[in-house]
């Protein structure tokens, strides 16, 4: 006989009241009292266990890639700072240069007139 295994992880919904019921079964048992489906059940298990092991590899891949994302970002908004303070710094430096040329043409001026 065929065995279902759709919901091997025994996760049963209850309709009454929506509460999931997550147990794991003892899967010894199923496979002496269920004789054909030891293969399966062995299958099953190294199948989650495997799934298991890549889900936590792409975790561990995603937050290294999240780390490296940060770290580039600081990078790119340091370098976008950095030049935005140069230019800042040299248009402040015409800026008084021009406010100083204004000021002493004013006053030259004011004297030529005296």
């Amino acid at each position: 006989p065929l065995v279902d295994l759709s919901n091997i992880d025994n996760r049963v919904d209850n309709q009454d009241d929506d509460e999931v019921i997550d147990e794991e079964p003892d899967w010894e048992k199923l496979g002496e009292n269920e004789p054909a489906a030891k293969e399966q059940v062995e299958l099953f298990l190294r199948a989650r266990e495997i799934r298991d092991e890549a889900d936590e590899t792409f975790s561990a891949a995603m937050d290294e890639c999240n780390i490296r994302m940060e770290e580039a970002k600081k990078k790119i908004l340091q370098a976008a700072a950095d030049v935005h303070n140069f230019h800042r710094e040299r248009l402040d430096n015409l800026e008084a240069d021009i406010k100083h040329s204004v000021v002493w043409n004013h006053q030259l001026r004011t004297r030529m007139k005296k």
